[in-house]
């Protein structure tokens, strides 16, 4: 995309960038992460709304540093209302099955 607006394709640019953001794998953080500020760099404003929105409401929260990377780039995108959802998803505690037994992988006691 880079490339393309670098060159003056900016109707192609535009075109890829809003394809990126509509079909962007919602459920990996850091690969949304680096499209946004792809996308922020390139001053594709439309697409980082869609695709911030899209994030801050879809995003895996299992990896805690990837979703620290996510909130960073939402932050730098100036998505600040995306940020407050997806801060408030990743805060909320995961219900488990029970106590884990110990040495027992996270297996819960029966």
């Amino acid at each position: 995309m880079d490339r393309l607006w670098a060159a003056g394709a900016d109707e192609q640019a535009t075109v890829l960038a809003g394809r990126a953001a509509a079909h962007a794998p919602i459920n990996k953080s850091w690969p949304v992460a680096t499209l946004l500020d792809s996308l922020r760099k390139a001053g594709a404003r439309e697409q980082v709304t869609v695709l911030a929105g899209q994030a801050a409401a879809g995003a895996a929260l299992d990896d805690s540093y990837a979703v620290a990377v996510l909130l960073r780039s939402l932050r730098e995108a100036g998505a600040q209302e995306q940020v407050t959802v997806l801060a408030d998803r990743a805060a909320v505690p995961t219900v488990r099955a029970g106590p884990v037994r110990p040495g027992a992988g996270g297996v819960p006691w029966q």
